[in-house]
This record gives C-alpha cells, sequence and structure tokens, in this order.
C-alpha cells in the first residue's frame, strides 16, 4: 500500500463519493428510490467495486518503467491507399499481352490477388489483373503496361483514385486493377457503305478480298452471286485498320469501273467503339446493267440510212462503245434504227457526228441524275435514219421495174397454176365416179329379155 494511506481514509472517501452522487440524484423525481435507507443500501456493491478499483489502480504500479502493446499485421493485409483502374487494347495478341505483364509482377514480387485469362474466340477474348505493387516499382510496372500493349494498342480507360488517409491503408504501395480487351470486340465507330459497278465482278470480287486478307482485314461477308451470267452480283462486308485502307482502295482502283454511291455513318465515340478501324461494306454490280447517265435521241434525214448506220457503228465501236440494238426497213420506207452506248466523255463528239450525217429532225436530251459523272459512266443514243425524198427512190428505176414487171409476171403464172391444180384435184374424183355410174347403166339396158 502507497505511504500515507489505509483503509479507513480510502472507506471515507468511498463514502464521500456515494453522497456526493446521491446528492446529485435528489433533483431527478425518477430517481428519488435511491435517496432512501434501502437506496443507499443498496449502493454498498458498488462501493466495493469502486475500493476494488481504486486498490488495483495504487497498488502494484510504479512510474520508473513504461508497457508496450504492439500489434503486428502483415503489409500484404492492409490496403493501399491509391488505385489505377484502366482498361487495356494490346495491338497484338491478347494473352501474349496479359502473360507478359503477369511476369513482370512476379518477378517484382507483386502481390496478384486476381489473375483471370478467358480464351473463347478473337471478339470474346478478355483478361483481369489485380495487383498490389510497392511505390517505388511504379515507374517499372508502368514501362512493363505500355510495353505489352504495344505502339499501335491503346489505353480505352484509366481512372486513379485515392482514399482517406486512415490507418487501416498504406501510401508505400499501389493497387492496379487492370481489364484486358480484344481489339475484335470494339466496333468501328466509322461505317462506310458503297455500291460498285465494275466490268468483271468475279474478278474484282477476288481482287478486294486478297487485299483485305494482306492488311489484316477481319471479313464478316463475302458472298457472289453468278447465277444470272448476265447480271452477277458481289457482297464484302470488312473491317479494316485505318492505317491499312490504301490497300482496299488500290484494289478497286484496278477494276475498270468505279463508285457509283458511297455513304459514311459515324457513331458516338464510346468506350465500345474504336476510331482505328473503319468497316467497309462493298456491294458490287455489272458494269453493262448501269443505267446511262445522259439518253439522247435524234432524227436525222441522210441520203443513205444503211451506209451511214454502219459508219456509226464503226464510230462507236471504235470509241469504246457498244451497240445495243439495230434495224434496216427497206420495204414501204427507207429507214434504219441504231441504238448505241458510248463512254460519257465521247457523248457530245458522237452526237455531233451523227448531226454531220445528214439534216436533223428531232433531238431530245435526258440524264439520270442518280448516275454519277465519272470516267465509267456511258452515253446512250437512240438514232433514227431516214431516207431523203427524192424523184426516184433507191428502190426506183429502169431495172428495178423491169426486175418488178418480171417478178410480178412470175407470181402471176404461178397463181393460175395453183388454181387450176385445185380444180383439177376437186373435178376429177367427180368425172371419175359419173363415167363409173355410166358405163353400168350401159350395160344393164344391153341384157337380152328372157322368155
Amino acid at each position: 500500500m502507497p505511504p500515507g494511506l489505509d483503509a479507513a481514509r480510502i472507506r471515507n472517501g468511498t463514502d464521500n463519493i456515494l453522497e456526493h452522487f446521491a446528492s446529485c440524484q435528489r433533483a431527478s423525481r425518477r430517481k428519488m428510490l435511491l435517496l432512501s435507507p434501502k437506496g443507499i443500501t443498496a449502493w454498498k456493491p458498488i462501493r466495493r467495486k469502486f475500493e476494488n478499483w481504486f486498490w488495483a489502480r495504487t497498488t502494484n504500479v510504479t512510474d520508473a518503467k513504461e508497457g508496450f502493446a504492439v500489434n503486428l499485421t502483415s503489409a500484404a493485409t492492409v490496403a493501399p491507399r491509391e488505385t489505377i483502374v484502366a482498361t487495356l487494347m494490346p495491338a497484338a495478341n491478347l494473352a501474349d499481352a496479359y502473360h507478359a505483364l503477369l511476369a513482370v509482377v512476379k518477378k517484382d514480387e507483386g502481390n496478384v490477388s486476381t489473375a483471370q485469362l478467358q480464351e473463347q474466340n478473337s471478339r470474346s477474348d478478355s483478361a483481369s489483373l489485380v495487383f498490389d505493387m510497392s511505390r517505388e516499382q511504379q515507374g517499372e510496372i508502368e514501362t512493363a503496361i505500355a510495353e505489352a500493349i504495344g505502339l499501335s494498342g491503346r489505353v480505352i480507360s484509366r481512372q486513379n483514385s485515392r482514399s482517406s488517409d486512415t490507418e487501416h491503408t498504406l501510401d508505400s504501395k499501389v493497387q492496379f486493377n487492370l481489364t484486358f480487351v480484344s481489339a475484335d470486340a470494339l466496333q468501328p465507330r466509322e461505317v462506310a457503305t458503297r455500291l460498285l459497278a465494275v466490268a468483271d465482278v468475279s474478278g474484282t470480287y477476288s481482287r478486294i478480298l486478297a487485299a483485305a486478307q494482306e492488311a489484316g482485314a477481319k471479313v464478316t461477308c463475302a458472298m457472289v452471286d453468278q447465277s444470272n451470267p448476265s447480271n452477277p452480283t458481289g457482297q464484302l462486308e470488312l473491317i479494316v485498320p485505318r492505317t491499312e485502307l490504301a490497300w482496299i482502295e488500290k484494289a478497286i482502283d484496278e477494276a475498270r469501273g468505279g463508285t457509283v454511291s458511297k455513304s459514311v455513318a459515324r457513331s458516338a465515340d464510346l468506350i465500345s467503339t474504336t476510331d482505328e478501324k473503319v468497316e467497309l461494306r462493298l456491294t458490287l454490280g455489272d458494269l453493262n446493267q448501269l443505267p446511262p447517265r445522259q439518253t439522247t435521241t435524234v432524227n436525222v434525214q441522210v441520203s443513205d440510212p444503211e451506209s451511214v448506220s454502219s459508219d456509226l457503228q464503226a464510230a462507236a465501236l471504235a470509241g469504246g462503245g457498244r451497240i445495243i440494238e439495230q434495224h434496216l426497213i427497206k420495204d414501204d420506207k427507207y429507214q434504219a434504227h441504231l441504238v448505241v452506248e458510248v463512254p460519257l466523255a465521247k457523248g457530245a463528239d458522237f452526237v455531233d457526228r451523227v448531226r454531220e450525217s445528214g439534216v436533223v429532225n428531232a433531238i431530245e436530251r435526258t440524264e439520270d441524275l442518280n448516275v454519277p459523272e465519272a470516267d465509267f459512266a456511258e452515253a446512250k443514243l437512240d438514232i433514227t435514219l431516214n431516207a431523203a425524198s427524192g424523184i426516184v427512190g433507191p428502190d426506183a428505176g429502169l431495172w428495178t421495174g423491169l426486175k418488178s414487171g418480171l417478178g410480178a409476171s412470175v407470181r402471176g403464172l404461178a397463181y393460175s397454176v395453183e388454181l387450176v391444180t385445185i380444180e383439177v384435184c376437186l373435178a376429177l374424183p367427180w368425172l371419175v365416179l359419173g363415167w363409173l355410174g355410166w358405163k353400168m347403166v350401159r350395160r344393164i339396158r344391153r341384157k337380152p329379155a328372157v322368155v
């Protein structure tokens, strides 16, 4: 017991404390029972507890030494104050990037809490990697992340968060929460739809498909229909890296033809989309089925429709055009009808040539604005050539009249022979029957009478 303290003094001090407590309770009506003698007696157990506490505080205690209570906790169980959450899109194989980064983390003795890799197909491949790393090694991890995704890869999203400085967090380490997504899982923001008219649908289809495979494009649809040989069609849907579009454009430019129509649609800049690749939707059609950009109808009066028609046909073929239709009439009227298609750039020159061949009676020109004014577009000419009127036409004259008279005589003689043949064939059977009947009647009359 400390000097100067005895049991009597401690007991008196305890009584004083209880009396003071009771005096504080007199103001409360709900505690009136504590002021009664029985209530004072009820506080005796409390007094004993207080005496025990007081003796425990005053015995076996010294200021000459200090006591320590130490709890040891592993740093791995304490959460870091800073967390980096990022979504990565590797340029190369997703699994290779995941394994490369995981190897660096294990080499630096990082605490890996989650490591998952899912490989099903190129579009649904994904990986998740969560680990804690010392702050001193954060720079090395950042470099490893950049090397894993590659130069053409990208960080889709990144977020740094820092918690409050509580006793259950550490600032000496950083947590990385990384998600890997495949580049095929991101849809292109730009979609280009083009209608192509080419001379060789099958050949152009094969060249574009080969160029797409060489450029590393993803082919989502490839179809060619040659059920109708006069109108073949093709369909290609490609997802091409934007840096490799030149391969596809080169294959299109090499085809004899071009783009009839083109539309470009661009979506919003969402996390699930990327601007590093473009989707191409190509429809291939036969160039010969493309309607003409210009259609010109001409009615010309010429001296010899047949020779003029032959000259115009030769000129159309020489200029890279084609003959659609031709007719020559020499019955009641001498007329030639010709329909040709020539390149649009040579359409005006061909019309001038038709004008120079005779006297233009009528001319009409229309344009189809749905067809672009390009090198592959064509101009159509519907030409009617009428013979010029004269005193003697090309089918009239002395020799022509002689031939016509002889022809009419032969036709009349043949017609008369035809009539005689018909009459003989009709009357001969009846003549034979009459002659036989007359012979039978005479024989009956010559028989003598029986006596």
